[in-house]
């Protein structure tokens, strides 16, 4: 009887989990509270303590298509919402991912001390472009040779319109 459990318990077990493929990749996994650290700590940096930033880590069908996070802001209220993709909607190495994250959330960052100045909608692409660079060079001040650049060629996109006071902004996927 002993025998009978342990087989069938066996059993259960091998075929319970499918085999791993190589199709199959690793997830990075960030938490909110890393995604949070990223925020307080860049927040500081670029001189930007004045606003209450909140940020929150989003499935992709929450974005925009090909965009991996936005920016909502009211410059009346100082607040702000940063939204990023989730690690677990990432198609890129999960290596890869932490950063490419931390990226994004210094690119809506930037935005914001930008948000100041004022934005010509029908050429949102050139904000785009100069918001690139600058996270660029300030991530490779940080991170040094090893870095990746991210900044390309940004698609001119339509500008969402929100409520009175508040504005829009976003990173577009490479």
């Amino acid at each position: 009887m002993r025998f009978a459990v342990i087989l069938c318990l066996g059993a259960s077990v091998a075929f319970g989990a499918p085999p791993p493929t190589s199709e199959t990749k690793p997830k990075a996994i960030v938490t909110p509270a890393q995604v949070s650290k990223w925020v307080r700590m860049w927040q500081k940096r670029l001189h930007l303590d004045d606003w209450k930033v909140e940020v929150r880590m989003v499935r992709i069908t929450d974005l925009k298509p090909d965009t991996l996070g936005n920016l909502k802001w009211n410059s009346n209220l100082r607040t702000a919402t940063i939204k990023v993709l989730n690690s677990v909607d990432y198609d890129i190495s999960a290596a890869e991912v932490p950063e490419d994250i931390e990226y994004t959330v210094v690119h809506e960052l930037v935005h914001l001390q930008l948000s100041v100045l004022p934005r010509d909608l029908n050429r949102k692409d050139v904000e785009e472009q100069v918001v690139n660079k600058i996270a660029d060079a300030l991530m490779a001040l940080d991170r040094g040779d090893g870095f990746h650049a991210r900044s390309a060629p940004v698609k001119p996109y339509k500008e969402e319109t929100g409520d009175r006071g508040s504005e829009f902004a976003g990173r577009q996927a490479r």
